[in-house]
């Protein structure tokens, strides 16, 4: 059994105080969501008071969050597969030793970390370009990234040569090399990006407010939005919760909204986190 130092055991503490300080809110939350919202105190703490669903019940009745939720998903699988296909396709020449251009590249990489262009001139750029009521306004303005670039090249330049090489010898060419032999080794990278990517574009909300007019094109999270803020729960404005003769209130709906927003994201996590700490090498070439 492995040496336990006092350093150990406060790292421990650490970890268990930060978990149960990220984990708190999230059981207070769907303990009030799955709570009688009728006692005007609701004093909830970590078990439902009253246990109901009817806060999701009537959330699920309003047709649109499945269409926000289709959209959503769709923006999150389309930004994944183009961010890791053009961030993978931009840090492979960076590992080529006859490439040309890297210094370039890499002052220019490092510049667009440290300065962006701004919100008026992006706007203007991508209503030029026809992004307005466009869903690909979700997915192109973030397909590259410099931050990515970099660590894909430092990924890629950690590989040994010898698969490259080898690749090379036997005919392959560059896109061949990339696709057939680097990204095979390179799982633990990509699931982290696609993890990052995936929350990211779960919780944009801003650029849909910016870009969409549509309301058919809207994501999950401007519904949330309209539940915390506006407190829009169905087509008609201003429900008055009252005249339901339901179990629900304001704080229950709001409660049950955040946990069907979220949820989705909190089933990905567990499945995507294994990767992280797997080696460089997972799927490569076996004897």
């Amino acid at each position: 059994m492995k040496r336990m130092y006092p350093f150990d055991y406060f790292l421990y503490a650490l970890m268990v105080l930060m978990t149960a300080a990220w984990l708190y809110p999230l059981i207070l939350t769907l303990s009030i969501s799955l709570s009688d919202g009728t006692d005007p105190l609701l004093r909830v703490t970590f078990f439902p008071v009253d246990f109901n669903i009817q806060s999701y019940l009537f959330i699920f009745q309003d047709g649109r969050i499945f269409r926000y939720y289709f959209n959503t998903i769709g923006y999150a699988l389309g930004s994944v597969v183009v961010h890791l296909l053009f961030t993978s396709m931009m840090a492979f020449p960076f590992v080529v030793k006859d490439f040309r251009g890297k210094t370039f590249l890499n002052v220019y990489l490092v510049i667009t970390m440290f300065f962006g262009g701004g919100l008026l001139p992006s706007f203007f750029i991508n209503r030029a370009l026809g992004m307005i009521d466009n869903p690909l306004v979700m997915i192109l303005p973030g397909a590259v990234s410099g931050f990515a670039v970099i660590l894909f090249r430092t990924f890629f330049g950690n590989i040994p040569t010898e698969l490259r090489e080898s690749a090379y010898m036997d005919g392959a060419g560059h896109y061949r090399t990339l696709f057939q032999i680097i990204l095979p080794v390179s799982k633990a990278v990509l699931a982290t990006f696609a993890l990052m990517n995936i929350v990211g574009t779960w919780n944009a909300w801003f650029p849909p407010m910016l870009y969409f007019r549509n309301p058919n094109l809207m994501p999950i999270q401007i519904y949330l939005r309209r539940m915390l803020i506006l407190f829009d729960f169905s087509d008609a404005q201003n429900v008055d919760l009252r005249a339901m003769h339901t179990l629900v209130t304001n704080r229950t709906l709001r409660s049950a909204a955040v946990i069907v927003t979220i949820f989705p994201v909190l089933c990905i996590y567990p499945f995507m986190q294994k990767h992280f700490t797997k080696g460089m090498m997972l799927g490569s070439v076996k004897g």
